[in-house]
């Protein structure tokens, strides 16, 4: 595996017919911090499909280390995005208050997937209230959640910021968001006009 070049077909029909005998090798590969982003993405992509119980903690400790944007922890983010319950969500909540800024946000966008627990709503709800600069993000997160609290304050953001600011600043999230657009299932209450507002910034 070499940054920036995908890999050959002939090597990646080798790992699968080694199976669990390349799962630690790759594992170390894809927590290697001397390794660029591209090849331990690489190298964590392949492991689900052999080694699934390694798979998950390397993701974990990915996304809860991450400082900023770039392919393994974006590739870390999705897989647990289709693979998260209750423990998984444990073990990010608790390292939430001491991750990276950009962690906490790649977190929630996670844990949006995992409805109905009170500290990923609590979460969401502070960035909103208490990180201008994410307002637009934590929105579209609380849209995503389904939790039908966030109701009251999303329209008060609306009412207090205007839809044009929300717009501008809901363009430079997209532009600058720590996921890909359609990564993640959404859940939005569809009929209501703030959150059909609100869809149109995805």
């Amino acid at each position: 595996m070499r940054e920036g070049v995908e890999p050959p077909d002939l090597l990646l029909d080798r790992f699968d017919g080694l199976g669990t005998a390349c799962a630690a090798p790759l594992e170390a590969l894809a927590r290697d911090e001397g390794e660029g982003a591209d090849v331990r993405a690489q190298a964590l992509g392949l492991l689900p499909g052999i080694d699934e119980a390694r798979a998950v903690p390397v993701s974990i400790d990915a996304v809860l280390a991450a400082q900023e944007s770039d392919s393994f922890c974006e590739m870390a983010a999705e897989l647990l995005a289709g693979r998260v319950d209750a423990n998984c969500a444990s073990v990010l909540l608790s390292g939430y208050d001491a991750a990276p800024a950009f962690a906490r946000k790649l977190i929630l966008e996670v844990l949006s997937n995992f409805p109905g627990d009170a500290r990923v709503y609590g979460h969401m709800l502070d960035m909103l209230k208490n990180c201008p600069e994410e307002r637009a993000f934590a929105a579209r997160l609380l849209g995503r959640y389904g939790d039908e609290r966030a109701v009251g304050p999303l329209k008060a953001l609306l009412a207090a910021t205007g839809h044009q600011l929300l717009r501008i600043h809901g363009i430079a999230q997209r532009r600058g968001s720590p996921r890909r657009r359609g990564s993640f299932r959404e859940r939005e209450f569809y009929g209501d006009p703030d959150y059909e507002y609100l869809r149109e910034l995805e």
